[in-house]
């Protein structure tokens, strides 16, 4: 068995040297015909002057095909890596889940693995969401490093402008790991601008009037919980509408 492991480690070694030699080689051909094509192409075509321009370059079409393959060894190390409680508070709705043998087996190599896994599969699809997502809570609550992690979702804003998704995450680093509320808001606001889903749009609106009653900004937060409540949007605008009545009470009193 040790030495098929041996064999089997070799084997995946010569593949990924003959990979970078493939790679090392192509790049000064690629340069050569680009110099070639100058005179002909128009200036706004696309060339690849760096080897991971050229590598994703190469991959073409199949990148977001990729990035899905690799998402699954992603999954897998994810649930190696985290515990029971962990896994609890991300999916509250599987509170039994426990790592099975193999994952457990494998949690040391799941955690030195992951973060280089998931840089490379938002570098193959810079759209794919959830990896962002993903390792943005890995460097903020495993590694407890939230400066990374929101640099990590700044790049996911860069790619994908539109999306509610990196500047909600960033709402909860600083509210939830720097403990300033202000900022959190900015960040929960621009969410809610993006948000072109009703029930995101609400459910952003109410984290943010939970917020501005934390800041004691109360004629802001009455004027979000007001709207929410017109929404007819649960749960929120049933919540809203107890925070309506709770601040009418305080008023008659």
């Amino acid at each position: 068995m040790q030495n098929v492991k041996l064999a089997m480690k070799n084997y995946q070694l010569k593949s990924e040297l003959l990979l970078l030699i493939l790679l090392i080689a192509v790049i000064p051909v690629n340069q050569i015909i680009r110099n070639q094509r100058m005179q002909f192409i128009p200036q706004t075509a696309i060339y690849y002057e760096t080897p991971k321009q050229l590598f994703f370059g190469l991959l073409g079409e199949f990148r977001a095909t990729i990035a899905d393959i690799l998402w699954i060894k992603v999954d897998d190390y994810f649930h190696s890596a985290v515990s029971p409680e962990e896994h609890a508070r991300i999916h509250p709705e599987h509170k039994d889940w426990k790592p099975s043998e193999q994952q457990r087996h494998h949690s040391a190599e799941a955690e030195a693995e992951f973060m280089p896994l998931i840089r490379f599969v938002t570098w193959l699809d810079p759209k794919f969401m959830m990896a962002y997502q993903v390792g943005a809570w890995w460097l903020t609550y495993k590694l407890d490093k939230p400066e990374e992690a929101i640099t990590f979702l700044k790049e996911a804003i860069q790619h994908n402008p539109t999306r509610f998704e990196p500047y909600y995450e960033i709402g909860w680093i600083y509210e939830r790991k720097k403990q300033n509320d202000a900022e959190a808001i900015n960040w929960f606001k621009q969410a809610v601008r993006n948000a072109t889903q009703p029930e995101d749009k609400v459910m952003l609106q109410a984290i943010v009037a939970a917020l501005n009653e934390k800041l004691g900004n109360t004629t802001e937060a009455i004027r979000l919980w007001r709207e929410i409540a017109q929404t007819g949007i649960d749960p929120q605008a049933t919540t809203a509408k107890k925070r309506l009545q709770e601040y009418t009470k305080q008023a008659d009193h």
